[in-house]
């Protein structure tokens, strides 16, 4: 199911920027379950938001019914943890005004941008 979402996930950001027409955008798979996408400023909210949206609406379809009804997964027995549903977090950093001079330092930044937007909902 792992390899199914990522692939749905992969496909509903080609899908956004198509709408979008942002035949200039860059997506990447970044590794795990994380995904770069490269736009401009301008749209660049926009575009989170709405690939935020549906995924979050979209992602519940890859659970039973049962997991959605309960609104978690069950995990195996004798761990006592149950397991949340997926949702998407969206780090949106800029460039402007800033110089990353080491691959660490944008992760760091998407990770902080990510862990932000997670404390809005």
């Amino acid at each position: 199911a792992g390899d199914e979402v990522l692939a749905g996930t992969a496909n509903l950001l080609r899908q956004v920027l198509s709408e979008h027409k942002r035949e200039d955008d860059f997506v990447g798979h970044a590794g795990a379950g994380n995904f770069i996408l490269i736009s401009t400023s301008d749209i660049a909210p926009t575009l989170a938001g709405e690939i935020k949206s549906r995924f979050n609406a979209s992602v519940k379809d890859y659970y039973s019914k049962e997991d959605r009804k309960r609104g978690y997964m069950m995990p195996p027995e004798g761990t006592g943890m149950t397991v949340p549903l997926m949702k998407m977090t969206v780090g949106i950093i800029s460039s402007e005004g800033v110089t990353f001079t080491e691959l660490r330092e944008l992760n760091e930044a998407a990770l902080e941008a990510r862990y932000k937007d997670s404390q809005e909902e």
